[in-house]
């Protein structure tokens, strides 16, 4: 799938708890800590371990349209982490909730867009008082990102690395890839394609979800970056490419 980053034009505002900041819409980029912005006071729950900044509720909120290229195909949001439980809507409709500030959240948000018309996704954040033992801060602190795909797409987090061997001479490198059709007999006609330092391996999406290859050292000075690349292809041409960087020898 293809990856946007979904981090700007966002507003927050307080709805309730803490003191007097954010208390109209204000425009922020994520990541964002709103509870940095409180003032301090020594009634705060969670005392000196928090910095005595108190708790308090916000709303995030953005609004965005659907690009004439990506109507049709399937959307999702990542939240790579809330602090600390959130109500996620999306055009009034609770698409999601988390109940945990240091897991992620992705989910599907295709039945609630609108293809023709303005969207807008409302973050409920509940920050709790006090929330740790530690400072943990309140909002969308980690990216956001929407991710559009086809009906042959490779998932968020589809793509897994593993190395069972790696040694002087020979290192052993386990890739497997999850490819989700929802259409019948759409696996027959996907292929996929992974690349690792140059060299490309293809894979029968039909028969076959993972690669298992033993890699040599290509003579390249230590350390190298090699670059894995998993593409799907299927009438008409490339429909997803994923790729990152592996420092190592």
């Amino acid at each position: 799938m293809k990856r946007i980053n979904f981090n700007e034009s966002w507003t927050v505002r307080k709805t309730s708890g803490g003191s007097d900041v954010f208390k109209e819409a204000t425009p922020v980029t994520l990541p964002h800590d709103a509870m940095i912005m409180e003032k301090r006071t020594p009634e705060a729950a969670g005392g000196a371990a928090n910095g005595f900044f108190p708790g308090g509720d916000y709303e995030y909120a953005k609004k965005f349209t659907i690009p004439e290229e990506n109507r049709g195909k399937t959307h999702f949001l990542q939240f790579e982490g809330i602090m600390s439980e959130a109500k996620i809507y999306v055009n009034q409709s609770l698409a999601a909730s988390t109940y945990y500030g240091y897991t992620g959240k992705v989910l599907d948000i295709t039945p609630y867009l609108l293809e023709d018309g303005e969207n807008t996704v409302l973050v409920k954040v509940f920050a709790k008082d006090p929330g740790s033992r530690w400072y943990t801060g309140a909002g969308i602190y980690r990216p956001v990102s929407l991710y559009v795909g086809r009906d042959i797409r490779i998932p968020v987090r589809g793509v897994r690395v593993t190395t069972p061997v790696a040694e002087e001479a020979v290192s052993c490198v386990q890739i497997r890839t999850a490819l989700v059709c929802i259409l019948f007999g759409a696996a027959d006609a996907a292929q996929l394609r992974m690349q690792i330092a140059g060299r490309e391996y293809g894979l029968d999406a039909g028969n076959a979800a993972y690669l298992y290859g033993r890699l040599r050292q290509y003579g390249l000075p230590a350390p190298v970056y090699s670059k894995c690349e998993t593409v799907e292809h299927g009438a008409p041409g490339a429909l997803h490419a994923e790729s990152f960087r592996q420092r190592g020898r």
